[in-house]
């Protein structure tokens, strides 16, 4: 008879780190039931920890960032640089290994573990190379989630694969519905146009669509190492990442460019404020 992670847990009883251990091990066989698994898993807990949050929830900073894949020296420096502007919360957009493998993973987690604000990865291609997508579900959680921080809505768009399926648009419309006072989408690939060739295709213009039928204040995304800002219909469209850095020839935006950053996003009753933070 196969063995429960209760029967584990009361064979070794050598305290609290043993028993983290043998519930990680049940996590990743599969063993724990959906409501324990949940609470293992890196995105759900950092969403939690947010919603108990006793600050103002009408006025805040995030960050945002992507793609260290290859270059975790500069992550952690926009890790530590950030920390100095108190965000509530980074949102990266993906790219944070290289090949998908469970030592990258775990390399990532243990950077996320000492950090003083929560950090929610969107999942990248990078990330499911492999069959690394076990991983980031296991690690992470679903694909594709929401949450709202206050009045305000994130929405997590998995085109990993280079495409977003029909089922998943239909969630998104769902999730695009609400009444909130803000909707930002995370999603790792931008929609691909004459400019951001390097991107996703399959499903881009029917997302589009509804970002702006529903007027979405903000789409954060990644893959290509710059940053670069479209605004269409409204909706502003970021790509903001990069270690290593990619050159492009052409940008959207007047401030576009191949060089090292975040993106600190300033929340309030008065609008949503942008700056882009070259790392020092």
């Amino acid at each position: 008879m196969p063995l429960h992670p209760c029967h584990l847990i009361l064979a070794r009883p050598n305290g609290s780190w043993m028993i983290k251990q043998l519930l990680a091990a049940a996590l990743m066989a599969g063993l724990l039931p959906p409501a324990q698994a949940a609470d293992q898993r890196l995105n759900p807990q950092a969403i939690q920890r947010l919603q108990q949050h006793k600050s103002d929830k009408n006025s805040y900073r995030f960050v945002v960032t992507g793609d260290n894949r290859d270059g975790d020296s500069i992550f952690l420096r926009i890790l530590r640089e950030a920390a100095q502007h108190q965000p509530r919360f980074m949102l990266h957009t993906g790219d944070f290994v290289s090949t998908g493998t469970y030592s990258q993973y775990q390399r990532f987690i243990g950077y996320l573990r000492p950090n003083p604000y929560p950090v929610l990865p969107v999942v990248g291609n990078h990330e499911v190379y492999q069959g690394g997508r076990k991983w980031y579900n296991q690690f992470f959680g679903p694909s594709y989630f929401a949450f709202t921080y206050g009045p305000d809505h994130y929405i997590f768009v998995d085109n990993a694969d280079a495409k977003v399926s029909p089922g998943q648009l239909q969630w998104l419309e769902q999730q695009l519905q609400q009444k909130h006072r803000y909707t930002f989408v995370v999603m790792h690939m931008p929609p691909r146009n004459i400019i951001w060739f390097h991107a996703f295709g399959d499903g881009a213009r029917p997302l589009m669509n509804l970002v702006e039928k529903y007027r979405a204040n903000y789409v954060l995304m990644g893959h290509i190492h710059i940053y670069d800002k479209m605004v269409s219909n409204g909706v502003n469209y970021i790509v903001s990442g990069g270690a290593p850095l990619y050159r492009m020839p052409l940008y959207i935006s007047p401030e576009g460019g191949a060089f090292s950053h975040y993106l600190l996003m300033h929340v309030s009753p008065e609008g949503i404020r942008e700056e882009v933070v070259p790392l020092r």
